[in-house]
């Protein structure tokens, strides 16, 4: 659905002046000297957004619909039995809407009809950008943001530009050190870099995991961009040139016990940051086989080891599993311990047991969430091997023939091939 001028429906919570818009003053004389008190809001105002969805949540609120503590953008409504019964997302005026049967669905339609003018635009195709594909028969869902990559590529490359297969060079690193020092070679950098890393970034966290390791590492250098910033710019737009469809898939499982599965990787590049020698860490969450949430970050510890930066980076896919988690049961949907699967089997080891104690002490109170949460059996935690690792896309750049291997895995175009030995702790 989508609502228009939604922001003029919010009535003002305080007393808010503004001048006579021109024209308007001199019509007549009692208006000179004069101001306007607004009595709803307006776009442009600094409370316009909150004043609006506190408006909307109520009209909402009389229908059953709560707002999410765990997810602000998203209401939702519980079956008589405490289970799953209907989901709202609100992305300012647009409204999406999953719900168990029809009769939520025509409450909803006649609750907002009733006190906004809205359009509703049926089965859910395309939402802020994103186009929705779903098989006739059920089995699964692809969203992409092919119009939009098409789009984006026409504006910030010649058309003339070839493709490239995978979106960063494996053999160059970017650093400082391409960034220009003079003033006379910041005048030369034409290129309009942080529209684009901004327009590559929506991307990449809406529906491209395999860019987005490329875009934050961009977005790094946005305030005093050089020649080999740009070139890398210009090189992510080619590679979304050649794929402009490819976008995330989930699929309905084959075993469904009324629980759903969900599992993470998780990886890093120790001391991958050539400037500061700082560890990047990565991790995909998965549910119904596609990514639901993945992130790429230069973790602010310096990690003396491997394991350590292993480490790290569990305990952040830990405090993201978590939040899922808490997310999920809100909604009350219910799920199975979430599986975490890492390569380095000294950091699992170190996760389930204060094993070499003299080698780890230094490590921040901070990363040892992790533990907890496997000790409170909240997670599970399995090897992987390196060669299958997803969470790869998301710490360093790679090669043709490892970045072809991994995509199809981490979008949820193919099974990841997963060994799952049992944990330490069930070995005793």
């Amino acid at each position: 659905y989508d609502v228009s001028n939604a922001f003029l429906n919010s009535k003002m919570d305080r007393d808010v002046y503004m001048q006579w818009p021109p024209g308007y003053e001199n019509t007549l004389p009692k208006r000179k000297n004069t101001v306007i008190k607004l009595l709803k809001a307006l776009y442009g105002l600094h409370q316009a957004s909150r004043l609006w969805q506190k408006t909307l949540y109520e009209v909402l609120s009389k229908i059953g619909f709560l707002p999410c503590k765990t997810e602000s953008g998203v209401l939702y409504k519980k079956s008589p039995e405490g289970k799953f019964g209907a989901m709202m997302t609100i992305w300012v005026d647009d409204v999406g809407l999953l719900c168990m049967n029809d009769k939520i669905r025509v409450d909803v339609e006649k609750i907002l009809k009733d006190h906004f003018s809205i359009s509703s635009e049926g089965l859910l195709s395309l939402y802020v950008g994103i186009v929705v594909e779903k098989d006739p028969n059920g089995k699964w869902i692809n969203l992409h943001q092919g119009p939009y990559h098409e789009k984006s590529v026409k504006k910030f490359i010649p058309e003339d530009y070839t493709v490239l297969s995978v979106p960063a060079n494996p053999n160059k690193r970017l650093t400082k050190l391409d960034s220009p020092v003079t003033q006379s070679d910041k005048d030369k950098v034409v290129y309009p870099y942080m529209n684009a890393t901004g327009t590559q970034l929506y991307s990449a966290i809406c529906t491209r995991p395999d860019i987005f390791y490329q875009t934050i590492n961009l977005a790094k250098f946005n305030n005093n961009p050089g020649q080999e910033h740009v070139k890398a710019s210009e090189d992510l737009f080619r590679y979304l040139k050649g794929t402009p469809n490819l976008g995330i898939k989930y699929t309905k499982p084959k075993f469904f016990d009324g629980k759903i599965e969900i599992r993470a990787f998780v990886d890093s590049d120790w001391a991958g940051c050539v400037d500061t020698r700082r560890s990047t860490i990565g991790f995909i969450i998965q549910i119904a086989g596609g990514p639901v949430s993945w992130k790429s970050k230069t973790i602010k510890t310096i990690a003396q080891s491997s394991c350590e930066a292993e480490f790290m980076g569990l305990t952040e896919v830990c405090r993201e599993l978590m939040w899922l988690c808490n997310f999920l049961e809100e909604l009350g949907v219910a799920f199975h311990t979430p599986k975490i699967y890492c390569d380095s089997q000294s950091a699992i080891y170190w996760s389930e047991d204060p094993i070499e104690h003299a080698r780890n002490k230094h490590m921040e109170v901070k990363y040892y969430y992790v533990r907890d949460c496997v000790a409170q059996e909240k997670v599970r935690i399995f090897k992987i091997l390196t060669t299958y690792q997803c969470a790869d896309l998301l710490t360093k750049p790679l090669g043709k023939q490892i970045f072809d291997r991994l995509v199809p895995s981490a979008m949820g175009h193919m099974e990841p091939i997963l060994i799952e030995n049992k944990p330490k702790s069930e070995d005793k």
